[in-house]
């Protein structure tokens, strides 16, 4: 981490302040995560490799119905590869019907894609979790082997450029961020005593 210097203080950046805002509202579709994850355990895969893996995510094994393959690829070809391709995350080759990742991203699409398992509404979990400053709060409880309190949790935060001090961290982390991240099934909130834990087995969102 590096530190900017800045009047009044010291701020120091975070591996978050080089992710394009625009790119946080790509990884907020489930399909769209679970094609990254794919594309990273695959080499130059072709649309239909893609498909497969993609519905496998999914659906898990098992027979797929045809219209289901065909809804998928179509969903790949018309929207979700056209647009990763548009913010420079994916590269696809039309001639070569390949697609691939051009550099893998700071978010890490299988940890995302794991906190899918078994959730009704995956777009909410997603939609909560996919925020820098909750996303920072995520990587600053990871780092620690302890629960850390509402106070150490805003002045870590406060810490880096563009987040509010931390009087007012303190208050968006107790009644905005810290609930809504245990609503997602990330972390343990414990109101009274003001600690957060992450939950056992979060993955390593963050590289």
């Amino acid at each position: 981490m590096s530190s900017d210097a800045h009047l009044g203080g010291t701020t120091d950046r975070h591996l978050l302040d080089d992710v394009p805002a625009e790119q946080y509202g790509v990884f907020q579709h489930p399909r769209r995560v679970r094609l990254l994850a794919a594309l990273e355990d695959l080499s130059a895969p072709s649309l239909s490799e893609l498909t497969a893996a993609v519905l496998e995510r999914e659906a898990g094994e098992g027979d797929v119905p045809a219209t289901r393959r065909r809804e998928v690829r179509t969903a790949l070809v018309h929207n979700h590869v056209p647009r990763l391709d548009d913010h420079g995350i994916v590269e696809w080759d039309r001639d070569r019907d390949v697609v691939e990742l051009r550099e893998r991203a700071l978010l890490q699409s299988a940890a995302l894609a794991d906190l899918l398992e078994g959730v009704d509404d995956e777009r909410a979990v997603l939609d909560r979790v996919l925020d820098p400053l909750r996303l920072r709060l995520i990587d600053e409880l990871a780092e620690s082997s302890r629960p850390l309190s509402l106070e150490q949790l805003a002045s870590k935060l406060a810490a880096y450029d563009g987040v509010p001090e931390a009087d007012r961290a303190k208050v968006g982390l107790h009644h905005s961020h810290l609930p809504t991240l245990e609503d997602a099934g990330v972390l343990d909130y414990d109101r009274r005593a003001g600690l957060a834990s992450l939950t056992e087995d979060v993955p390593e969102i963050v590289r």
